[in-house]
């Protein structure tokens, strides 16, 4: 969570998961972008930074809380599905990093996500 001006606010599960992924490699810092500013958390002094304008907010972490990687899903045939683990990592670290696409294999298949228009295309076939 981060410290806002009314509060305690939650980050969104990409976020949560980005964070959660650092800590769990041993890496002291992450950086992400939401809302069209880059942001770096500092694990080790419990902070996040605005990159632009040097504001820096206090974070923390509730005890037993995990992110959950179900931020990410997709609308199949048979309704909306949940990206795998592996795949929501990748999507939530390229968004992160404001890519615009980025391409991944699931099933035997490679697939693009156009991250802007949120769609993903298998690279083989062309199917949306």
């Amino acid at each position: 969570e981060v410290e806002l001006d009314h509060g305690w606010q939650a980050y969104d599960a990409e976020t949560a998961w980005l964070i959660a992924e650092a800590h769990g490699s041993g890496r002291q810092r992450v950086s992400y972008r939401a809302r069209g500013q880059e942001y770096e958390v500092d694990l080790g002094a419990s902070c996040q930074t605005n990159v632009k304008t040097g504001a820096r907010r206090r974070i923390r972490r509730l005890a037993g809380e995990l992110p959950t990687a179900r931020g990410w899903e997709i609308l199949l045939e048979s309704g909306w599905q949940h990206f795998d683990n592996d795949a929501v990592k990748l999507l939530a670290r390229a968004a992160s990093e404001g890519r615009a696409k980025v391409c991944y294999g699931a099933r035997g298949q490679q697939y693009e996500v156009d991250l802007q228009a949120m769609a993903q295309t298998n690279v083989k076939t062309g199917v949306r």
